[in-house]
């Protein structure tokens, strides 16, 4: 029995993570936690990538920190956060000034 406790708390305990990268530059970042229940079983917080970088998206992870993961084993599981990290692409500026002189220019020709 000391055994199945001892294996249940390593596991309970494990950290992970999981990444999305490209090789755009980026700028902002914007970390949030995400709450699951039930480890994981229950809870589909959602984050809205578009809302957060309209720009695009040059960076994602979704990560178990230690400290999440020592809130879920002394919940029992029960609670069982994530943290989801974004880092939005960096605009490029020559890119907004070509489209402002673009339209600029079509604004006149009219």
């Amino acid at each position: 029995m000391q055994r199945f406790i001892i294996l249940l708390s390593f596991w309970m305990l494990g950290c992970h993570k999981v990444s999305y990268t490209t090789n755009h530059p980026h700028d902002n970042v914007h970390i949030s936690k995400e709450m699951f229940f039930f480890g994981g079983l229950i809870g589909e917080p959602e984050v809205d990538l578009q809302e957060i970088c309209p720009q695009g998206t040059a960076w994602v992870q979704q990560r178990v920190t230690p400290g999440n993961a020592l809130l879920s084993y002394l919940t029992l599981g029960i609670l069982s956060p994530i943290t989801v990290e974004v880092r939005c692409k960096k605009q490029d500026v020559q890119a907004w000034l070509e489209i402002d002189n673009g339209l600029s220019n079509t604004g006149a020709e009219k």
